[in-house]
């Protein structure tokens, strides 16, 4: 089992303690500032009339967004893979069956 330590983010002014991963502790610092930079650049848009909770909700939005198409842009590179290795080996088939010819 990964040994766990406690740490405290802050994002968008409120901290939250949290016990994680030792060794992930930059990525939660990396992710929580990239939260609260997402917040303020929601805040600067000119939606005045929302609050805190709606910056959050449409980061929340934005990112599982990102989250989502990264996903199916890997599950689509991994079927260019399955194709490439499907010809790769109809290749060696037909460079095996010409081998075979000339002798």
């Amino acid at each position: 089992m990964a040994a766990e330590q406690n740490i405290t983010l802050k994002i968008c002014g409120s901290e939250y303690a949290l016990t994680i991963d030792a060794g992930k502790e930059e990525l939660y610092r990396l992710a929580a500032r990239r939260v609260s930079d997402r917040v303020g650049e929601w805040k600067k848009s000119g939606f005045v009339d929302y609050s805190d909770m709606n910056f959050l909700a449409m980061t929340a939005l934005e990112l599982a967004i990102e989250n989502i198409s990264s996903s199916q842009n890997r599950e689509i590179g991994d079927e260019d893979v399955r194709s490439l290795v499907r010809i790769s080996d109809r290749i060696d088939e037909y460079m095996n069956r010409l081998s075979r010819d000339e002798q």
